[in-house]
């Protein structure tokens, strides 16, 4: 008997387009028919462990591999996978037939090298010149409908490889990062094919990168001078669960999937039925409380069809079945599309790890600090509940800790609202605690950072702070971090703040910082950390912030008047929780400074006198006159309405106990010639926008009552609405503005 001949190896290219439901499908035929013994991937090839670690029956895509080195943890790469993906569909391919996976493209690490975004868009124009000569003016469109969207594989990547052949004869330069990319593949292919000569090797890659692989023994010599003097780097790499709302909005490998269920819809079903989708898109809006009938989802069904045969198709694109739902469903009402969108073209698909999620240390870490603060139940039911904690008792305060620190590291188990209000209050939080999916794929991402939640906000705050030059997003971490209870790191920004502002002149920068190292020292002693420290820079700074900022409102235009405004709001709120006797002394000669210059820009000139007022440092009388001169005086229009805005702009309730001002006011406007009342109009809507529905309710009645100079009646018995002959009484001012 003759001996059997050995087989002959054979290497075959596919060129695909990541997240591609058409190429994935076409993927799959071209596999069963050329039956490889390996395949060859795009993908970075220190993730050889984890695909050869994958158990593809336990695990349930979207999933992300990230890999990066614990030296520069910013350079990570998160690489996802849909079930649709066509490496996916490869690397399914390969572990049900017991197949070597190997991935052949640049190692992780050396991707930085050329990380710039002008390299990454290296060659867009030279594709858009191509399809443009060919007489396609939008290429995506044409790729989807062409490839992705089309029910007939054919011979798709040969004419993938022609049409890359030609896209990229038009290119003046490749895009290094490519060049180094495809140099290093070509040696991978090169390596495998002399290791397993006598095998059939599948090689998968994205298609732009195909013509350049296919004779990959051709530049041995030049691929080993481009990549041989690489640095290798230790990495890491890991699985981590993804979700199609992060699919669709995502970079690199996760580039142009906008509606990541639709694609799935398309790999699994095709474009030849688009009854299915039809019912799924009835269904998903009577979910959601519209009701559809049946009647309607078949004219739809037969709309499509009409839509398609007038346009000449084989089968209807997602332009049609827009157009089909919005004529028989909607009826004119796109509001529902958003629904549509959100749902079924985007979708709400979360990976799971099965098994491998037991890998991830910090996620363990996570479970035990859930456990111990009982909000296991409502993790695993994904509920929403507030919890009200007492920090003087211990573990009420180790539980804002940890919810603190969770959100240091994007996880929002809780939400707590920290507004300046709230922030009096010293000895208690109202958390709204909730959890979603996407929580958990952010939780494993943080993995990268340590092995539990403490380790890695330590360092995922050291890495930021690194990174951070504002004096604002410095002292906004300082605070975050005090609630977290990190005293060591607070400890560093402070060591960071004070170089930052000890030359600082820019009061944009320093009252900000004021204003968190005041909200500090409110929560210094509660959080374990002696506010002594925060104190000190404050004592600093504050000199320097009262003598730079009446020379900053001096000549100056209304733009920069209005962030001098917000300034001195910030300013007047910092000393009001400070409440201190040498902070209020400066304070009040910031106020006589403003108020003796002719040069202040009119809008801190009335917030001035309005302040004066309010701090009892000018009597009512002579704050009367100063009303009247502003607004009576020989100045433009415009020049009063500003006066007029800074002076209400500390609330506008205060001043209807004064008579005397309201009658000016009232005055001011009356005398206005429609020109200039057009002018300042905008100004005046805005002085008296704050005020609430309710607040101009009662704005109506203490108008009308001071007015009529009768006895001040019962707000609270007041009606919603005013008779006309009653609001006959109340001045033109208040008319307009509360109309």
């Amino acid at each position: 008997m003759a001996d059997k001949a050995k087989p002959k190896g054979e290497i075959k290219f596919a060129g695909i387009r990541h997240h591609g439901p058409g190429t994935s499908k076409a993927l799959i035929k071209w596999l069963d028919s050329f039956k490889p013994d390996i395949i060859l991937i795009e993908c970075p090839a220190d993730a050889k462990t984890k695909l050869d670690q994958l158990d593809i029956e336990e695990i349930q895509p979207p999933l992300a591999l990230a890999i990066y080195s614990e030296k520069s943890l910013e350079n990570t790469m998160l690489l996802p996978f849909a079930s649709f993906s066509p490496e996916w569909v490869a690397m399914h391919y390969g572990k049900s037939n017991n197949l070597e996976i190997h991935p052949i493209d640049l190692p992780s690490y050396a991707w930085h090298i050329c990380n710039d975004k002008e390299l990454r868009d290296y060659g867009k124009d030279s594709l858009k010149l191509a399809f443009k000569q060919a007489g396609i003016d939008n290429q995506e469109k044409w790729w989807d409908s062409s490839i992705e969207e089309s029910d007939d594989e054919g011979e798709v990547f040969s004419f993938i490889i022609t049409l890359m052949e030609n896209w990229r004869a038009l290119e003046n330069a490749t895009n290094p990062l490519n060049e180094l990319r495809e140099a290093f593949m070509r040696s991978e292919i090169l390596r495998q094919s002399k290791k397993s000569k006598n095998k059939k090797i599948a090689v998968i890659t994205g298609a732009y990168h195909s013509p350049a692989i296919i004779d990959y023994s051709a530049k041995k010599s030049e691929d080993l001078q481009l990549y041989g003097s690489i640095k290798k780097v230790k990495t890491t790499a890991n699985w981590i669960p993804w979700s199609y709302q992060r699919l669709s909005s995502s970079t690199g490998y996760g580039a142009g999937v906008k509606y990541p269920s639709w694609y799935e819809h398309l790999y699994h079903y095709g474009f030849k039925s688009p009854e299915l989708w039809f019912t799924k898109a009835a269904s998903t809006l009577r979910e959601k409380g519209i009701y559809v009938s049946t009647a309607e989802v078949m004219d739809c069904i037969e709309l499509c069809s009409r839509l398609v045969q007038i346009k000449g198709k084989n089968y209807p694109s997602l332009e049609d079945l827009k157009e089909a739902l919005s004529s028989s469903i909607f009826h004119g009402n796109n509001t529902y599309w958003n629904i549509i969108e959100q749902e079924l073209l985007i979708g709400k698909n979360f990976g799971s790890l099965g098994k491998l999620e037991e890998l991830h240390p910090i996620r363990k870490d996570f479970d035990q600090q859930v456990k111990k603060f009982r909000l296991s139940a409502l993790i695993k039911r994904k509920d929403t509940k507030s919890r009200k904690l007492d920090l003087r008792k211990e573990q009420h305060l180790k539980m804002s800790f940890f919810l603190h620190r969770l959100n240091l590291l994007g996880i929002y188990l809780g939400t707590i609202d920290l507004t300046e209000e709230s922030s009096h209050s010293n000895f208690s939080e109202t958390w709204e605690l909730t959890w979603s999916e996407d929580d958990e794929i952010t939780l494993i991402q943080c993995g990268m950072y340590g092995n539990t939640i403490d380790e890695a906000v330590s360092n995922l705050m050291e890495e930021k702070l690194a990174k951070e030059n504002s004096l604002i997003r410095i002292s906004e971490y300082m605070v975050k971090l005090l609630l977290a209870g990190l005293t060591k790191e607070v400890s560093k920004c402070l060591k960071i703040l004070n170089q930052l502002a000890i030359n600082s002149l820019d009061n944009s920068q320093l009252i900000p910082l004021c204003r968190q190292l005041v909200l500090g020292s409110k929560y210094g002693n509660l959080r374990n950390f002696p506010p002594d420290d925060l104190l000190k820079i404050l004592e600093d700074l504050l000199p320097r912030v009262f003598g730079i900022f009446p020379s900053q409102c001096i000549h100056i235009e209304e733009k920069k008047a209005r962030e001098s405004l917000s300034e001195l709001t910030l300013l007047k709120n910092i000393c009001g929780m400070l409440n201190k006797k040498d902070v209020n002394t400066m304070w009040y000669h910031l106020l006589h400074q403003l108020d003796q210059s002719d040069y202040v820009h009119p809008i801190i000139k009335g917030a001035t006198v309005r302040l004066l007022l309010d701090n009892e440092l000018i009597e009512h009388k002579t704050a009367t006159i100063r009303v009247s001169y502003a607004l009576r005086g020989n100045t433009e229009p415009l020049e009063k309405s500003h006066w007029l805005e800074g002076f209400l702009s500390f609330g506008v309730l205060g001043i209807l106990y004064e008579i005397d001002t309201i009658e000016l006011l009232d005055s001011f406007i009356i005398d206005l010639e429609e020109k200039e009342f057009r002018e300042i109009l905008p100004a005046l809507k805005r002085s008296f926008s704050q005020l609430s529905k309710n607040e101009k309710q009662r704005f109506f009645a203490l108008i009308r009552t001071r007015m009529s100079s009768v006895e001040k009646t019962d707000l609270a018995a007041n009606k919603s609405e005013f008779p006309l002959k009653e609001q006959e009484e109340i001045p033109e001012l208040v008319k307009l503005i509360l109309s």
